[in-house]
């Protein structure tokens, strides 16, 4: 086999492999069709949702009880962006969202605080928290979602001492591709504050939803999905290559095989 029929022969290899960084759309997110789930802690007041912007801004506007403006949709094979501020210098309580919501009580659960505060419901320690919810679908209590260490239905995946700042908008990139996997990012912005790649399948669907506890006039802003997210956890790129010559050289081989074998 001559210089140019291998060339040829590796080219077909190379044409035949799926890209690998194909986009899908991404979408603006209509929120006029959310809706609001309250917890009734008996410790402050319902929670004041409120919409803007042609239904794609909302607004917490109250110092509540923990409440979700929670989604029509599944999160499912989905990458969410969004962006989230603090209009405020009063109070630093928790903001963020929850996926793979199945019911009131189950789901997954990323807040973040300003501040340290010590309270007779726990410990909250200032920064980020991913948590796994699960209380077979009563409503968790206070101490289920104050404590950043946690509680007997609830489970704490990831935390750092990272705090929010006032009237400073972050971006956050949630990939939950239904794998078993997720990723979390939280930029402010082009500084990647964190970065999270976890590995828990508690929950494999399920909704989305903007979360707030005891803060007060917090903005949630600029949310779209896009529908085929890449692979949490992309083959490197050296693999990939590796895989490809090595394909190549096994299709090679053979045909020099037959090769000599009819000519023998």
């Amino acid at each position: 086999m001559n210089e140019s029929k291998i060339v040829r022969l590796i080219g077909s290899v190379l044409i035949s492999v799926p890209s690998l960084g194909a986009v899908g759309s991404t979408v603006p997110v209509d929120l006029s069709s959310w809706s609001v789930v309250q917890y009734e802690l008996f410790d402050q007041p319902d929670a004041r949702w409120s919409l803007s912007a042609g239904n794609t801004v909302a607004t917490q506007s109250v110092n509540a009880d923990a409440s979700i403006l929670l989604s029509d949709f599944s999160v499912s094979g989905l990458l969410i962006n969004g962006k989230w501020r603090v209009d405020t210098t009063s109070d630093d309580d928790f903001m963020g969202f929850v996926f793979g919501y199945q019911d009131r009580g189950d789901f997954y659960l990323f807040d973040w605080k300003q501040g340290n505060q010590n309270d007779p419901l726990g410990f909250a320690e200032q920064g980020m928290s991913l948590k796994v919810v699960k209380t077979g679908g009563t409503d968790p209590t206070g101490v289920d979602l104050w404590r950043s260490a946690g509680s007997s239905d609830v489970t704490v995946l990831r935390h750092n001492t990272i705090p929010w700042n006032e009237f400073t908008e972050y971006e956050f990139t949630l990939n939950f591709d239904g794998s078993g996997s997720f990723s979390i990012t939280v930029r402010e912005g082009a500084t990647e504050l964190e970065n999270w790649v976890v590995d828990d399948s508690a929950f494999l669907g399920g909704k989305f939803g903007f979360y707030n506890y005891s803060q007060g006039d917090v903005v949630y802003s600029g949310f779209t999905t896009r529908d085929d997210p890449p692979p949490v956890k992309p083959v490197p790129e050296s693999s990939t290559l590796v895989s490809i010559g090595a394909l190549g050289f096994v299709i090679l081989s053979s045909r020099i095989r037959r090769r000599l074998a009819a000519n023998s």
